[in-house]
Parts: structure tokens; sequence; C-alpha cells
């Protein structure tokens, strides 16, 4: 795609970065210029259009938007491309939003011209509520830069979906350092806070477990806790863990066989 500013008078086949509304005739983005386009744009006093001329490879932008949001699309999603040429991701139940932080930074920063915007992830969302907009800023990219995207993209979950909210059995595994008094009060206060950033997602709290912040340690109660029926296991810890490391972390991947995302904002 070469893209500049072009005299209108050599404007034939140039494809059109901007909408034009000329006497009630509508000139999308994307429009390949005609000479007939070219007499009435210099009708109306335009001498220069700013556009692209597509080469080989070159993809129209409503076609790259349709390939894309249908990759990043999952289950209990819909989308839609609007009048105005924006994609637009929709929940077709209620539910949670089931995305990553890590995965959505990694979209948005593929490509300077794909540009993508979505609610906050673990989201509780309703049926019809929109996810998330996609937009290609161009009219026209590359093919090359496209099969990049969706290498990039590819994985044994879409980018977006939806998770069904149903009962799930909680519980909550205390780490300790000291296990002194100051300690318990610590964790009284964090458990009401996340009881409550948590009342409407549908958990049932009831075990509780305790364990010295130790990694081994840690790593035999929560598979106890796993192995007795916790569908969903808060680990508080006693100290703070890095971003990605830490007792909590280490233990973790002694028993899990993946890891989905290193954060759920709370």
């Amino acid at each position: 795609m070469k893209a500049a500013e072009f005299d209108i008078n050599v404007s034939e086949n140039v494809c059109l970065f901007t909408d034009y509304h000329l006497d009630g005739k509508f000139y999308p983005r994307g429009h390949i210029m005609s000479k007939e386009d070219i007499i009435i744009f210099k009708m109306f006093g335009i001498t220069k259009i700013y556009g692209a001329v597509a080469e080989d490879g070159d993809i129209e932008y409503t076609t790259v938007l349709q390939i894309l949001i249908a990759k990043i699309c999952g289950n209990n999603t819909a989308y839609v491309i609007d009048d105005n040429g924006v994609g637009v991701v929709v929940s077709e139940i209620d539910g949670v939003l089931a995305a990553t932080n890590e995965r959505i930074a990694k979209f948005s920063r593929m490509h300077k011209d794909v540009v993508f915007n979505v609610v906050e992830p673990y989201k509780i969302v309703k049926k019809g509520e929109i996810l998330a907009k996609l937009e290609i800023r161009t009219p026209l990219m590359e093919e090359k830069d496209i099969d990049e995207i969706l290498f990039n993209l590819s994985g044994n979950r879409a980018l977006l979906q939806v998770e069904e909210l149903n009962n799930k059995k909680a519980a909550l595994l205390y780490t300790h350092i000291l296990n002194d008094e100051k300690e318990n009060k610590h964790f009284t206060k964090i458990v009401k806070k996340l009881v409550n950033s948590f009342k409407d997602y549908q958990l049932e709290f009831g075990a509780e477990y305790n364990a010295m912040y130790q990694v081994d340690a840690l790593a035999d109660v929560l598979q106890d806790a796993v192995e007795a029926g916790s569908e969903i296991v808060f680990i508080l810890g006693a100290a703070e863990s890095g971003n990605s490391c830490g007792v909590v972390l280490d233990a973790l991947r002694k028993i899990v066989d993946e890891e989905k995302a290193g954060f759920i904002p709370v």
C-alpha cells in the first residue's frame, strides 16, 4: 500500500482514507475513485485527496475486520461490523468475560493500525452488552501483516469469551509466616474485601485451609483443597508475590497444568 496525497486529476483507482459526503452522496473510507468520481469531486472544488494505491497482497479493511474479529471471538460472543466500519463484539448471555490483560495487551500491540478497546476482563456482563470494539485505521492492510497477527493469536482459547455463571464451590487458603494475632487480623480484613468483590459471581464459600508460607507446604495443601472438590481456591498470601515469581506462584506451578492468567483484578 502506497499512501499519499493525490491531485484530484490523477486520483483514479485511489482508495480513500476519509469519508466524503457530497450533496447527499456518500463516499466511504475505502472507496475506489473512478473517472466519474473525479468529475464530481472537482465540481465541489476538491483539488486534492488523501488515499492509497492498492498493491498485490493488500486487503480491504472491512475484510480484515471480518477475519480478525472472527478469530478473537469465542464462546457466547457475537460480532457485527457497524455502519461506521467498526467491529463490535457483544455477549450472547449473562455471564463473566473470560479474558486476560496480558493477551489483550499483546493483541493491542501487534499492529499500529489495529485499534482494540475492551471492557475490564472478568467483569460480569449482560446479554447484548458490548464487550469490545475493533477498528482498522487504514482502508487497506498488507496480507503478510494479517497473517502475522493471526499466527500470534493462535491458541487453545479465543481472546474473548463469556462464561456462564454457575454456582461454584470456593475455598480460602491462608498462608502463614508467624501465625500471630496481627497476621490473622490482616486476613480477616482481606476476606471481607474478597467476599464483597465476588458477591455477584455465585460462589459458595465453604472450606478453609491453612499452610505455612513455603512452596512445598502450600502446594501440598492446595492439592488437598482441589482434591476435596473446591472449584476455586483463593490463596491469601502472608506476603506480596512478585509479578512472575514468589512462594504462591511457585507453589501453584508445582500442581497446575497450565497458567491462564498471571493477574485477575479484584
